[in-house]
């Protein structure tokens, strides 16, 4: 998870930005499909990034939960 989010937040976002900053970029194609890309991917990794999130915390509630019942 931390290897993703570096990721993201390393390479994903600043190229985002990068794209973002440049005037008129909506209308040249190729940064128009470049910036949708690396979108999709954002948002695929995002989706990830919140399950493995929620897979996380559920089993640390559950190991928690038996420990502190006395359970191993």
């Amino acid at each position: 998870m931390l290897g993703l989010t570096l990721f993201f937040m390393a390479y994903l976002q600043p190229e985002m930005a990068q794209i973002k900053e440049v005037a008129g970029w909506r209308d040249d194609d190729t940064l128009l499909a470049s910036f949708q890309t690396l979108h999709r991917i954002s948002e695929n990794l995002y989706l990830m990034l919140s399950v493995l999130g929620l897979i996380l915390v559920l089993t640390a509630d559950k190991k928690s939960a038996a420990q502190w019942h006395g359970e191993k």
